[in-house]
C-alpha cells in the first residue's frame, strides 16, 4: 500500500524528533571539545541514514530505522 502524504509528514517528524533529541547533542558535545574535534563515523552514518529514510518510499513497509550508535 502506498505511504500517504500524512503517513510521511509523521515520519519526518519523528525523524526529526531522534534527530533532535540523539544525534544533535552528539553533535554539540563533539563541537564543544573544540580542537577539531568531530563527530564519530558511526554517529555521521547514522545521522545520514536518517535523513535518507524518507527518501523514495513506496510503501509502510520500505521504512527501515537505522540502529542507533552505542
Amino acid at each position: 500500500m502506498p505511504i500517504s502524504d500524512n503517513e510521511l509528514l509523521y515520519l519526518r517528524e519523528q525523524r526529526n524528533g531522534v534527530l533532535r533529541n540523539d544525534v544533535d547533542p552528539k553533535t554539540m558535545e563533539a563541537f564543544n571539545k573544540g580542537g577539531g574535534a568531530e563527530l564519530s563515523i558511526e554517529w555521521k552514518t547514522y545521522r545520514q541514514a536518517l535523513l535518507d529514510m524518507t527518501k523514495n518510499l513506496d510503501s509502510n513497509e520500505d521504512i527501515v530505522w537505522p540502529t542507533k550508535p552505542e
